[in-house]
C-alpha cells in the first residue's frame, strides 16, 4: 500500500519536469532568434540573391551586363570586385599605384552601368596573391549566391609594377 503523500509528491515531480523541459524548449528557440535575425542582417534590403561579378577593365563589362539582367530580374544586389594579385616577393599592403588607379578606373565604369539599371550596387578593390583566392574571399565575405568570373585562359591583367618590370 502507498503512503497518501506519495501520489502528490509524484504529481509535483512530474510538473517540475514538464517545466524544465519547456523552460530548456523556450532557451533553445530564443537562442536561434539571434541567429536567425543576424543572418537576415547580412542579406540585402530586397531579399534577392547576392551577384558577385569580377571586374577586370573599365572597357570590358560583358559580365557586368548580364549580373545586371540577372539582378533586375531577381531584386538582387551586385557585387563589383576588382581583385589586385600581389607577387608573394611584396606584403599584401604594398602600395601598387597603377594597379589601384586601373581598379578604380574599371570600378568607377562598371558601377555606372550597374546604376543606369537602377540595381543596388558595392565596390571592393581586393588584394590577394592568386586571383581565384580573392575572388573566393570576397564571395564568402559578402555572402554571394551566384559568382560570375573570367575563365583562367583569358589570363591574369598583371600589372608591370607587380612583376618587377616597370618602366621597361
Amino acid at each position: 500500500m502507498t503512503s497518501p503523500t506519495a501520489g502528490p509528491l509524484a504529481g509535483v515531480a512530474l510538473a517540475f519536469a514538464f517545466a524544465v523541459f519547456l523552460s530548456a524548449a523556450l532557451w533553445k528557440l530564443w537562442g536561434l532568434r539571434g541567429r536567425v535575425d543576424s543572418a537576415r542582417a547580412c542579406r540585402s534590403p530586397g531579399d534577392g540573391p547576392v551577384i558577385l561579378v569580377q571586374v577586370m577593365q573599365a572597357d570590358d563589362l560583358e559580365l557586368v551586363e548580364s549580373a545586371c539582367r540577372f539582378a533586375e530580374e531577381q531584386h538582387g544586389e551586385i557585387v563589383l570586385v576588382y581583385v589586385i594579385e600581389v607577387p608573394r616577393r611584396l606584403r599584401l599592403g604594398t602600395m601598387l599605384e597603377q594597379a589601384e588607379q586601373d581598379a578604380g578606373v574599371a570600378l568607377a565604369a562598371a558601377r555606372e552601368m550597374v546604376l543606369r539599371w537602377d540595381v543596388p550596387v558595392r565596390t571592393v578593390i581586393w588584394r590577394a596573391r592568386v586571383m581565384l583566392h580573392g575572388i573566393a574571399a570576397a564571395a564568402g565575405r559578402y555572402h554571394a549566391h551566384v559568382v560570375l568570373s573570367y575563365s583562367p585562359s583569358r589570363g591574369s591583367r598583371g600589372h608591370p609594377e607587380a612583376r618587377g618590370q616597370a618602366g621597361s
